[in-house]
């Protein structure tokens, strides 16, 4: 049965200094495929370095990505023997939102049988756990973030790797773990996007463990986070680019505890109840397509209930001034 994978952060640069050298004049004349492979490995670092300054374009930033896999199919490098290529061949793919997160592993996998321990094994160890998350293996995207977690030293990329190792943790029932690592992304993340994917994420893991109240404190928090435009695309950190859900339904599980949460504090009773109204809209949504065996299912029929009979009702002080 699927499980939860909900949100996944934004992909960091694979383009971090590494102990390795570029190759030799000699080895060049001794294999050509290493000119051709330093070639690519230039003009695919170009290209997503102009992606990294497109800033707040999203259309730019994927065109961009999509370029960069042109590029490496054109090339015909399929298996290239510098890792520092393979790594960067498999972020085109995975920013490029390809569906080709198969050949993203591939990739990963086969540069880290030799990279050094360091900043650029982090970082493919990073991109690993994302390509196996793409592909539903929580199991393997969970060793992979660890692996990355424990090479790491950047904060920002360190809160990325312990929220998504908190993804996989709750995809697979391990609530304890999923609610450990989300707080350690939310306090060492310094970008407030991935601290209020952080804060969403432990908001549905707390309330699927069964404590609504401290998933509602969790959700405001989350919730009154405004980003910056620009430097982000959106103000809405659920809508960035590279945010997405697995299974896709999940997003409406989320959008709708949220709405339960911003209606539980509205002021005016018309926006309470376009709240409560966008909620059961959300439940209806994600139960349309949820499999009926699904764990959740249950709650959010419940929560359902709850929202339409919020919708309905007075709020306490309204109630109070009709009294006779």
């Amino acid at each position: 049965m699927r499980r939860r994978a909900a949100l996944l952060a934004a992909l960091l640069a694979l383009s971090a200094p590494s102990a390795l050298a570029g190759p030799t004049l000699w080895q060049r004349a001794a294999d050509p495929s290493a000119k051709t492979e330093a070639r690519l490995l230039a003009a695919l670092e170009r290209t997503l370095d102009a992606r990294e300054q497109a800033g707040g374009d999203p259309d730019l930033s994927r065109h961009l990505a999509q370029a960069a896999v042109a590029m490496a199919d054109l090339s015909r490098v399929h298996a290239p023997k510098d890792p520092r290529l393979a790594c960067v061949m498999a972020q085109a793919l995975l920013l490029a939102d390809s569906n080709r997160a198969a050949d993203a592993r591939r990739l990963l996998e086969s540069a880290l049988q030799r990279l050094p321990d360091g900043s650029l094994a982090a970082s493919a160890w990073h991109s690993l756990g994302i390509a196996y998350a793409l592909l539903d293996d929580s199991v393997l995207a969970r060793e992979a973030h660890t692996r990355g977690i424990a090479l790491d030293w950047d904060s920002d990329r360190l809160a990325s790797s312990y929220y998504n190792r908190a993804e996989a943790a709750a995809r697979l029932l391990d609530f304890d773990a999923a609610v450990s690592d989300y707080e350690r992304a939310a306090a060492l993340a310094r970008e407030p996007d991935v601290q209020a994917l952080a804060r969403f994420g432990l908001a549905v893991v707390l309330e699927r463990r069964g404590d609504l109240p401290a998933a509602y404190a969790a959700l405001d928090r989350a919730l009154s986070v405004r980003l910056p435009v620009p430097p982000y695309p959106t103000e809405d950190p659920l809508e960035l680019p590279g945010v997405f859900f697995v299974p896709a339904y999940e997003r409406h599980y989320l959008q709708a505890l949220a709405a339960m949460a911003l209606a539980r504090t509205a002021e005016r009773t018309v926006e309470r109840r376009s709240l409560y109204t966008l909620a059961v809209a959300e439940w209806d949504a994600y139960l349309d397509r949820a499999d009926p065996r699904e764990p959740w299912v249950a709650n959010a029929k419940s929560h359902r209930a709850r929202a339409l009979k919020g919708r309905e009702e007075e709020p306490p002080s309204r109630r109070a001034r009709l009294s006779p």
